[in-house]
């Protein structure tokens, strides 16, 4: 097998400057807090908000589906185990909003009537250029 080099920039770093620390015990920023629960809030309203995330990444509840880290050991879980992205996906996947039958929420127009074949516009049905 072949020797791996490493680009010239790796070559000047001064190891004894480097120090390892413990891990820090949480991640979070408030902007990040508020963004997600924000989000949160929008999609899902205030108590399937709670409910949810309260479970999210808990040993009684349900893991992130967006989440590429390890489960802690449950008695080293927070009531907020995730993250900002971990709680836009849930609050995306478990939105109240639903797609409506009988009309469109864009439009207004009746999806019997106005399907792919028969088409919403002039380039309804065409490919993608």
């Amino acid at each position: 097998m072949a020797k791996r080099h490493y680009p010239a920039h790796h070559d000047h770093v001064d190891e004894e400057k480097l120090s390892v620390s413990g891990p820090e015990d949480h991640a979070a920023g408030v902007k990040a807090v508020a963004v997600s629960i924000g989000r949160a809030l929008h999609h899902m309203g205030p108590t399937r908000t709670a409910r949810t995330l309260v479970k999210l990444n808990q040993t009684d509840g349900f893991d992130c589906m967006s989440c590429a880290w390890p489960d802690p050991d449950p008695e080293h879980r927070h009531k907020a185990e995730f993250c900002e992205n971990g709680a836009k996906a849930v609050a995306e996947e478990a939105t109240t909003a639903r797609a409506l039958r009988s009309s469109s929420p864009v439009t207004g127009l009746s999806t019997s009537t106005h399907t792919v074949s028969t088409g919403w516009g002039s380039r309804a049905g065409s490919p993608i250029r």
